[in-house]
């Protein structure tokens, strides 16, 4: 009798050592996943950004240019009439 409960007190503790086993790589599986939705949403920001900043500085080319190309034809159009 003695022999049986502690085998079924050995079972026990290996079943349950086994649940913590399995809860620990679950919760490392769930961390992993949770670092990698964060790299990749973090990379996705930068991906905007880096988007917004090229928009912004074509913009301010672009503006600057068609001000520099207005001024050209202004100054070449006084060169001319006179």
């Amino acid at each position: 009798m003695q022999e049986a409960l502690e085998r079924e007190r050995q079972n026990t503790q290996r079943l349950l050592e086994e649940k913590e086993r399995l809860a620990e790589e679950k919760a490392a599986e769930r961390e992993r996943l949770a670092e990698e939705r964060t790299a990749k949403a973090i990379e996705e920001a930068e991906a905007r950004h880096a988007a917004s900043n090229r928009a912004l500085y074509e913009l301010f080319v672009v503006s600057h240019l068609f001000i520099f190309t207005q001024k050209m034809h202004v100054i070449m159009f006084v060169y001319i009439s006179n």
